[in-house]
């Protein structure tokens, strides 16, 4: 058996392959990640790279960007949150003010333009006079709200602002960029720090690619009959209207006579619904990868622990310490899976024969410490199997292109 040792005894469990255990600028991995842990490419099992166990899922995790881009300590966020209150509150009753000044003042033109009292040209004035006095008053609100703060205040707020708009420049540069490219769009808020840990598994019994598009049945009864039958239209509405006449009477003795169905029956037709199946749009892929995790030593023992709380950490968000103390969470990480194959160099490279996966969430984790059928652990307390189920879904959603670039 493992013996009575305490997890924390043994070395932390990393890659065989040199590939995997580089960074996204080809730098060895060293110091400690954003979540302040040590950094690890985690694998298992430990012949993970052999002959016996030549292909695998790699899954490469990101985190920050959007928030976190935020260079701002926790006083200077405070001092532009209330910044941006007295700015707003200021707003606000300055366009109050100059919605009721507006709205006076086309009460005052309407009745000198002999427009008085409540008829289309005075209400339009009144509208007119309220939506351009909020506006004028407003920006005027948000000035003098922007003069009183203090020199601390408005220099956060200045600094929040031009972190604000560099985030919407990044974006519009990397959005223009990739459709440049790719002809697609990119997605708002994407993590875009990829973390120095990296987990290595081996391949599942199972794997799957569902791909499902949503269409939905749509009545195109009224166009399809005014185009290709006027008659067909008009005694359609015939049927409906007098049996409509016959259901109004029959209402005030309260029954329900369902007479349209009677015409109908008694003709022997039925109304042709002439539906369509129209498309909406692609759903995003979701993906189920199940690892059985049987440890045959101490290290693998190790691994196994290691990768389930690897997962679990990246899976669940943090509470955010820079902004309002808890108040904000910050997303949590994302997933670009790949298969990988051992080629005849020693090395991992991407399988290429398997769809890829785009940039995924992982939606569900799922660990059971008795998918043997009973409970059991080695003399240190390291259960014996482990099943582990991952749901992983698409962030951004594909079109023929991504299919084409091999999605």
């Amino acid at each position: 058996m493992f013996g009575s040792r305490a997890f924390g005894s043994y070395p932390n469990a990393t890659d065989s392959f040199l590939n995997l255990m580089q960074d996204s600028d080809g730098n060895l991995s060293s110091g400690r990640d954003f979540y302040g842990d040590s950094p690890d490419r985690l694998q298992f099992p430990i012949t993970l790279g052999t002959d016996k166990h030549s292909h695998m899922v790699v899954f490469h995790i990101y985190d920050g960007g959007g928030a976190e881009t935020y260079d701002m300590n926790e006083q200077e966020w405070t001092d532009a949150q209330n910044a941006e209150g007295k700015v707003m509150n200021s707003g606000i009753m300055g366009g109050a003010l100059g919605a009721g000044a507006g709205l006076y003042g086309a009460n005052k033109l309407s009745k000198r333009l002999g427009k008085g009292g409540w008829n289309r040209y005075s209400l339009a004035l009144q509208a007119t006079g309220i939506i351009g006095g909020w506006v004028f008053g407003k920006e005027a609100g948000e000035n003098i709200g922007e003069l009183n703060l203090n020199d601390t205040e408005e220099s956060a707020l200045q600094k929040k602002t031009d972190i604000d708009e560099n985030i919407l420049t990044n974006y519009v540069n990397r959005n223009d960029q990739l459709f440049k490219e790719t002809g697609r769009t990119a997605r708002f808020g994407e993590a875009i720090n990829k973390t120095k840990d990296t987990i290595a598994l081996y391949m599942p019994q199972k794997i799957q690619s569902l791909s499902l598009l949503d269409y939905e049945q749509q009545d195109m009864s009224f166009m399809q009959n005014l185009i290709n039958d006027w008659t067909g239209l008009v005694a359609k509405g015939l049927i409906t209207k007098s049996a409509a006449a016959v259901d109004s009477l029959a209402s005030f003795v309260s029954m329900n006579t369902n007479v349209d169905a009677y015409l109908l029956a008694g003709a022997r037709i039925a109304p042709n619904p002439r539906k369509q199946l129209m498309f909406r749009e692609p759903v995003s892929r979701k993906f189920e990868l199940n690892f059985n995790f049987s440890p045959r030593n101490a290290e693998e023992s190790v691994r196994a622990y290691q990768i389930i709380k690897r997962f679990k950490k990246y899976a669940y968000p943090t509470l955010s310490s820079k902004y309002g103390k808890g108040a904000f969470y910050t997303f949590p990480a994302e997933f670009e899976i790949e298969y990988h194959s051992i080629n005849e160099f020693g090395e991992a490279v991407q399988n290429d024969w398997i769809n890829k996966i785009g940039r995924c969430a992982l939606r569900e984790i799922n660990v059971d410490y008795a998918s043997s059928g009973s409970f059991s652990t080695f003399e240190n307390g390291a259960p014996t199997n482990m099943l582990m189920s991952l749901t992983f879904e698409e962030m951004s959603l594909l079109d023929s292109r991504s299919i084409e670039e091999g999605y």
